[in-house]
């Protein structure tokens, strides 16, 4: 492999590690502000942890998280 097609390959991994990282960080902004608006506990996602909602909501025990 060429020295160019290398830096091509390389290029993209770190296009694409930056746009998964943006769209994390607007999903974890997005889950803050729905439990900001309706008065849960937030914990973003991390490298090995799914983000989540919990707490009480209208007399109801709430969690909500991904996988």
């Amino acid at each position: 492999m060429s020295g160019m097609m290398i830096l091509l390959i390389l290029g993209g991994i770190a296009a694409f590690a930056m746009f998964s990282i943006a769209q994390s960080q607007n999903a974890n902004d997005a889950w803050g502000k729905a439990a900001g608006e309706l008065g849960l506990r937030f914990t973003p996602s991390r490298l090995t942890k799914a983000r989540e909602l919990s707490g009480d909501l209208s007399g109801f025990d709430v969690h909500v998280d991904t996988y």
